[in-house]
């Protein structure tokens, strides 16, 4: 799972969108609403990315994060995650 806090512009998402969804997967505003792409305003205020599973926990995470002022310590408010199995 992905998700950025920052501003984005359509075309830098919209091919990642693409397979993670054609993989079975959800990618969504900060919001939870799908992107609709080709608008006016190509810039998009964040987006999530997950498998699926993980998005209404993700996007619980990320309107906590907004509100919380004490992450500006993270380079442009931006974090990707990976998910590591034991053997």
């Amino acid at each position: 799972m992905t998700f950025s806090l920052v501003p984005k512009n359509e075309w830098d998402i919209c091919a990642g969108t693409l397979l993670v969804t054609e993989a079975g997967g959800q990618v969504t505003d900060l919001q939870g609403q799908p992107f609709r792409f080709n608008q006016p305003d190509p810039l998009r205020a964040g987006l999530i990315a997950t498998n699926g599973l993980l998005h209404p926990q993700v996007l619980r995470l990320t309107r906590h994060l907004r509100r919380d002022q004490g992450w500006a310590h993270l380079h442009e408010k931006e974090m990707d995650v990976t998910q590591k199995r034991s053997p």
